[in-house]
This record gives structure tokens, sequence and C-alpha cells, in this order.
């Protein structure tokens, strides 16, 4: 498997647990062009009385989380996939054309529709990632211990981090402790028996 593959996964985990104040530097430093700018363009506007407007890009997570949730059933992949291409600009290129074929006079279309002028969707990486998971969805995990979307390399994986394996043993052995450590310490000799021991 490509490498790239594998890190455009990673990149979808970040995604998934990216935070409002981390957005900007996702956007523009961390990983550039890694979905549309589409999903920065602006917010979608609440209809539910007393609901606040969210950013796309939030909206678009949240699609991304359910799906990870769900281990990326091929329904929710091709809604990421398609909606990742309808807020490409691309799309947005297409949109335009077909406006323009609207306006055009019925004798202009078909020479138009014979041959279109259509740009080719850009593929971006976010919708690499989502296919990747779709073809092996035990990659994606939510950590057991943070609660955090991660991409697992290997099978056994549990834990998005080693700090978070390291912790959930700790956790693990003081719990064991907790239940099983009157069982575990050695008894200590009564007075009794210390006294006659002296003897």
């Amino acid at each position: 498997m490509e490498k790239s593959l594998l890190v455009d996964a990673k990149m979808l985990a970040e995604f998934a647990n990216l935070e409002a104040a981390g957005a900007d530097n996702f956007r523009n430093s961390v990983a550039r062009d890694f979905v549309p700018e589409g999903f920065w363009a602006g917010q979608v506007i609440a209809l539910s009385p007393g609901a606040m407007s969210k950013p796309i890009w939030q909206i678009e997570q949240q699609r991304l989380r359910d799906a990870w949730r769900s281990h990326f059933s091929p329904e929710c992949c091709l809604n990421l996939i398609v909606l990742a291409a309808k807020l490409s600009a691309g799309e947005q290129r297409m949109e335009q054309i077909r406006a323009q074929i609207e306006k055009m006079p019925n004798e202009e279309i078909p020479s138009v529709v014979a041959k279109p002028n259509l740009p080719r969707p850009k593929i971006w990486p976010y919708q690499h990632a989502v296919m990747l998971l779709a073809l092996q969805p035990w990659r994606a995990r939510i950590c057991g211990k943070c609660g955090k979307y991660f991409m697992k390399e290997k099978p056994r994986d549990r834990y998005c981090s080693k700090a978070c394996s390291k912790q959930a043993v700790l956790d693990s052995k003081n719990k064991s402790w907790g239940l099983h450590g009157r069982n575990w310490r050695p008894s200590k000799p009564s007075k009794k028996s210390r006294k006659m021991r002296g003897k």
C-alpha cells in the first residue's frame, strides 16, 4: 500500500479531531489542499429556531465522525465523497457552465453538449482517505483511552498513541490492585505469633 494513502488516512483522523481554534492552522499549514476549498467557504444557516449556524467544515466533520462510528459503511462513504466533490472548485465551475447553457438559445445547446468543455473534477486527498477506510474499515477506530478518532496501522492497535496505551495499562493495573490488592498482600504475622518467635 502506498505510504501516501496511510498519511492521508492519518490526516483524515486529524480532521475528525479538529477543534475550532485549530481550523485556520489546519487549513493553511498542517493540511493545505487536503479538503476542497468549499469546506472553508462559509456557514450553513440553521433552520430550526434557536439553533446556531455552523461552518461548513464542521458539518462535514460531523458527517465524517458519523461514518467513523459506522465503520465507514458504503452509504456514508459515498455521501462523504460526493459532498466533497460538490464543494470543490471544479463542481462550482460545472455549475457555472450549466447556468450558461440554460441561458443559451436552443440551437446552440447541441454543439455545447456534443463537445462539453467541462473541467475534470479534482480528486482530493480527503476522498482518497475515505476510500481507503471504506476498503479497510478495521483501520478506523476511536481510542479506548482518550476517545480520539485514529487510524490503526496494525490490527491489534487499541489506542491512538503510546501515551494512551501506557495510561491504559497503568489504569488496568490500578483497577486490578483495587479489586484484588488485599488478597495479593502478604499477610502480616499477628502480635502473638511475633512474641512467640521472640521467645
